[in-house]
C-alpha cells in the first residue's frame, strides 16, 4: 500500500530497509495494474482489431490472450532512481504497482528464429552475435536485422545497438 500519493521507487525501496545482498537492482521491474481508462482504452483498441477484415484465426487467439491481461511492465532503472532520488527515472509510483527485484542471474536466454533456443551462462564484452552463435546460429526465416534485447527491467534495445547484460534474453 502507498504511504504517500505521490510515492517513488526510492522512497519504497528506502521503507523497506534497502535492498538485499545479492539483488540485482539494474534488472528490476515495475509491473502496473491497468486502471479503469488503461482497460478501456485496451478493449476498444481489441474491438477495432476484431472488427478488422486482416484478422486471421492467429491474430484471434493472440487478442483473445490480450482480453485477459490486466497488467503491464514498465521499464525502469531502479539503480539510477535510488543513486539520485527524485530524478527522473525515480519513477512515482500507482496503486497496484509491484516492484520486483531479482537475484543477479548470470545467464543469457537466446530465443526466437534460432536453430535452438538456449540460456547460455553470461561472458562480459561479448556481443548479441556470439550469443546467437551459441544457440546454433539464426534460423532459415530470421530477420537478422530485427533482432533484440529485452532487458530484466522491461527495456528493449535493438541488438545492434545494446549492450548484453546478465539476465537479459536475445
Amino acid at each position: 500500500t502507498l504511504s504517500v500519493k505521490n510515492q517513488r521507487l526510492s522512497d519504497v525501496v528506502k521503507e523497506a530497509g534497502g535492498v538485499i545482498p545479492g539483488a540485482y537492482v539494474r534488472g528490476a521491474r515495475l509491473i502496473r495494474t491497468m486502471n479503469e481508462d488503461e482497460l478501456a482504452r485496451r478493449d476498444e483498441l481489441i474491438k477495432m482489431a476484431k472488427q478488422s477484415a486482416a484478422a486471421d484465426a492467429k491474430d484471434s487467439l493472440s487478442l483473445e490472450q490480450l482480453a485477459t491481461e490486466t497488467t503491464y511492465l514498465v521499464g525502469i532503472h531502479l539503480d539510477e532512481a535510488l543513486a539520485n532520488p527524485g530524478c527522473d527515472e525515480d519513477v512515482e509510483l500507482q496503486n497496484g504497482d509491484r516492484l520486483v527485484i531479482p537475484r543477479y542471474n548470470r545467464t543469457v536466454k537466446i530465443s526466437g528464429d534460432v536453430q535452438k533456443s538456449n540460456t547460455v551462462a553470461f561472458k562480459n564484452k561479448k556481443n548479441y552475435k556470439y550469443y546467437v552463435e551459441q544457440a546454433g546460429g539464426y534460423g532459415k526465416r530470421a530477420r537478422k536485422s530485427h533482432t533484440y534485447i529485452l532487458y530484466q527491467n522491461g527495456t528493449i534495445a535493438k541488438a545492434s545497438k545494446g549492450t548484453i547484460e546478465p539476465g537479459c534474453e536475445i
